[in-house]
Parts: C-alpha cells; structure tokens; sequence
C-alpha cells in the first residue's frame, strides 16, 4: 500500500509533520527519533503492521581503484563454493530417499555400457 493511499486527511498529515519539524527544532533530532520510536512500538502493540525502512548512512569512502586485491584464490574459491553447493544437493536428494520423479531422463547413454 503507498503512502498517498492513505493521505485521506491533508490538513492532519501536515500537522503530523509540522509538530515534527517542530521538536526538530526545539528538542533536537535525539528527541525526534525518541518519539518516532516510541510511536512505532505503540502502533506495533496496537497491531499497526508497519516498520520503517532500514536504511543505512553507509557509503563506500574507498574508491575502486584504491581497494586492495583480493587476497585469496578466486577460482579455488568458486571450485569450492560449487563443490558445498552441490555437495547441499547431495545431502537434500538422500534425506528425501529416491524417487523415480526425480530423476533425469537418460537422453545419453553411459559410456560404461
């Protein structure tokens, strides 16, 4: 649901957000977020399902070209991810037992036969 759904009343969303800019200005924005917060936990124990977005301040500060090389062995990583990956699928195919379901037509022979 967007915000502007629920926007049925132009003038209280305007004091909603007036009286917010008001304790901005006069208690700081420590005392804003304290209210913010304190608004949330009670709508969420009222049964409002809402949360605020979880957004971080956080940027990269070091460049592309300043970042260090990577220090391990990026295909022996790869190799040994697919290995877990596969190894993953292993265990969940033994676990469920076989079933004929799944298995995979035989479009090619084995080269043993």
């Amino acid at each position: 649901m967007k915000t502007n759904d629920c926007n049925a009343d132009n003038d209280e969303t305007r004091e909603w957000l007036d009286a917010l800019d008001a304790v901005i200005r006069t208690s700081g924005r420590d005392r804003a977020a304290f209210l913010l917060e304190s608004l949330a936990t009670e709508a969420h124990a009222r049964g409002v399902n809402w949360r605020a977005p979880r957004i971080t301040p956080y940027v990269n500060s070091i460049s592309l070209a300043e970042q260090p090389m990577y220090p391990g062995d990026i295909l022996i990583e790869q190799r040994l991810s697919a290995i877990m990956r596969w190894n993953a699928l292993a265990m969940v195919v033994r676990a469920r037992g076989f079933h004929p379901k799944y298995r995979a037509p035989n479009c090619c022979p084995s080269p043993r036969s």
